[in-house]
């Protein structure tokens, strides 16, 4: 059985998107919605979208569609996660879910109290490599966990981009730094006790880098790096007290292979190959597995509202340069 989606906005993310539903075997993608009648038309004629919707109220009575992507600037998340819930789709909704732990948390509230799934597009979650690494750590690899260190940064100056308007929740955390994060929140298995946050900021007050430490009850510690304004830098690595797992492409899906790199005492001992499936493919059916109650959800609200509460920290150290408490599941 085939689930059908509604896509909500038609922005880059949204691009992104349908060629992973091009790769569904359980997904379907067959109408979009645009507050552009116009719009909405011409981006289900360029990618072959069945119905086009010229406001998101009109796409939501829609009956024949069961689930919604819901592609928005950040700072509208809440407002039609909720109106999906009302209206009775299941929503996938791209990260982060919102800007603040308290808007993700009654998001997930509507899903609930309506009866309809509710998951945070975590994409590279849903890379073989992220199951690998962590079955890794689980089986003792590299002994216990101590440091968790990640990086995503790259040059980005495109004016009226989205990802730079502070009204739209524009800002390298919460777009580039998400990854990291909530990558070291994953691993570590829990909300941070404490973090602290450093940023670069425009004349326009959003921030276009940032680094934070992140410091775990269970004695983990993390180091995370995110920039606009930088040259490229992509990587995870974890280390433990027998060894340290590299991962040198973690948040994105080229479609080639994967690697993770086992070292000790310098020394690199041995490399796994992973296929790199389309991520946007791997998270869609996986969705639609769970709305047809399939399999165990892997990216849960309890993942979501963890690592909100920690960018949330993470922003509010950064502006008052103090280490913050973290307040999260």
């Amino acid at each position: 059985m085939s689930i059908k989606y509604g896509m909500i906005g038609t922005g880059m993310v949204g691009g992104w998107l349908v060629k992973g539903f091009r790769g569904c075997e359980r997904s379907e993608l067959t109408a979009v919605a645009s507050r552009s009648e116009e719009k909405a038309k011409a981006f289900a004629q360029q990618h072959g979208i069945t119905t086009a919707y010229g406001s998101y109220e009109e796409m939501l009575k829609d009956e024949s569609i069961q689930a919604v992507v819901i592609t928005t600037p950040n700072t509208l998340h809440r407002e039609w996660t909720e109106k999906a819930a009302h209206a009775g789709k299941h929503v996938l909704c791209e990260k982060p879910a919102a800007m603040t732990a308290e808007d993700s948390a009654a998001m997930i509230a509507a899903c609930e109290s309506n009866s309809v799934k509710f998951m945070e597009a975590a994409m590279y979650r849903f890379q073989p490599q992220i199951a690998q690494v962590l079955e890794l750590i689980q089986g003792g690899r590299i002994g216990q966990t101590r440091l968790i260190q990640g990086a995503f940064c790259f040059p980005f100056k495109q004016e009226g981009n989205i990802r730079l308007k502070k009204s739209m929740g524009g800002g390298c955390l919460f777009d580039l730094g998400f990854y990291p994060i909530s990558f070291a929140v994953l691993v570590a298995g829990q909300t941070p006790s404490f973090v602290f946050g450093a940023s670069l900021y425009a004349e326009s007050e959003v921030d276009l880098s940032n680094s934070a430490t992140l410091q775990f009850e269970n004695g983990i510690s993390a180091v995370t790096e995110c920039a606009f304004c930088t040259d490229i830098k992509i990587h995870a690595e974890i280390t433990g007290e027998e060894g340290r797992l590299r991962l040198t492409d973690p948040w994105t899906a080229r479609g080639t292979k994967k690697e993770i790199e086992i070292w000790k005492n310098k020394k690199h001992i041995e490399t796994i190959e992973l296929e790199d499936p389309n991520a946007y493919t791997t998270e869609i059916d996986h969705f639609s597995d769970v709305i047809a109650g399939e399999t165990e959800q892997l990216w849960t609200p309890d993942d979501t509202l963890r690592t909100i509460s920690t960018l949330e920290a993470i922003c509010k150290s950064a502006r008052i340069v103090e280490a913050m408490k973290v307040v999260g599941p």
